[in-house]
């Protein structure tokens, strides 16, 4: 969870730092067109709606508009010093692992483990025989005699003894990439 914290810190300032000048710059560029204001009344309450008119994805009018600013936006940030480099920041941010709920089974715990970056394409799964308990690795994505097959999904028996996996062939024959 912390983990989780401080990587969406960096982003919002990585963010914040491409951003800053573009919102500053062409202010003007980023304000809708003026539509007639749409007013709902809710529990007799008059409830101004000025953004309804957006919600017309298919109009012509709204199509111009979505263009117009994503081509503004683009101009704007390309001209930005900062875009590499906040480019590279948020792309380092995001090579993180993922991993998968823990399913408990025969009072064992089974967590898949996701690789952001490297060679290995599968899951590697890890075993504790209690929440406390030490990690064991029983399906290594790494590991060298895989030669190249990728673990996809893992299954733990109700018992917590057995694994059943479905693996991917490094070199499929065409509609055949699952053993």
């Amino acid at each position: 969870m912390l983990q989780s914290r401080a990587v969406g810190s960096r982003v919002a300032v990585a963010f914040a730092t491409l951003l800053a000048p573009v919102a500053a710059a062409d202010a003007d560029a980023q304000q809708p067109e003026r539509a007639p204001a749409h007013v709902d009344t809710i529990h007799g309450v008059a409830v101004g709606d000025p953004y309804r008119w957006l919600e017309e994805l298919d109009s012509v009018r709204i199509q111009r508009w979505i263009r117009d600013q994503d081509a503004s936006a683009r101009r704007r940030i390309a001209a930005m010093p900062s875009r590499e480099a906040t480019r590279a920041t948020i792309a380092a941010i995001g090579q993180v692992d993922t991993y998968g709920a823990p399913v408990k089974e025969g009072g064992r715990y089974f967590v898949a483990r996701f690789p952001a970056v490297g060679p290995q394409r599968g899951i590697t799964l890890v075993v504790r025989d209690s929440a406390n308990g030490r990690t064991r690795t029983v399906i290594d994505a790494a590991a060298p005699e895989r030669e190249g097959r990728a673990a996809r999904r893992a299954f733990p028996a109700p018992g917590g003894e057995l694994v059943a996996y479905g693996e991917s062939d490094p070199a499929p024959a065409l509609g055949r990439d699952w053993t």
